[in-house]
Formats: structure tokens, C-alpha cells, sequence
């Protein structure tokens, strides 16, 4: 999958998840796309697993926790 392809995909969901309500109003959904991009590519997973000896399920968590706290607004 191209790299345009894959911000193309991950542009449709942080908009998505716009729409819904689902992100921070103060959230820039065009920045948190681009750091979805970064943070989920195969190249951040290579570091991870192969550099670094995480396991899938390891690194699968970390971006699940990662993403929600950078998605998900603060309780009031």
C-alpha cells in the first residue's frame, strides 16, 4: 500500500470520528491524521518488533493506548 493511499484511509477515519463527535473539539483533525499516519505505519512497527523486540501484541497495545489518550477528550 502507497504511503498517499494509507493518509488517504487514515484521513477518512479521523474525519469520521470527527463528524460522530468522537474527538476533542479543540483537536485538529488534519494533525491527529497525520500523527495516526505516523504512529501506525509499518515503519514505526519495524522499530518496535524488529529493532526493538516488542512483540505484535505489545506494540498493539501500546498504539491502541496511544491513540485513545491523543484521541479521546479529557472527562470535564
Amino acid at each position: 500500500m502507497s504511503l498517499r493511499t494509507r493518509l488517504t484511509g487514515v484521513t477518512a477515519f479521523v474525519a469520521h470520528l470527527d463528524e460522530s463527535g468522537a474527538l476533542d473539539p479543540e483537536a485538529d483533525p488534519a494533525h491527529l491524521a497525520d500523527a495516526v499516519w505516523a504512529l501506525a505505519g509499518p515503519q514505526l512497527y519495524t522499530q518496535f518488533t524488529a529493532g526493538r523486540g516488542w512483540s505484535a501484541d505489545t506494540y498493539e497495545k501500546w498504539l491502541a493506548d496511544t491513540l485513545t489518550a491523543t484521541f479521546v477528550p479529557s472527562p470535564p
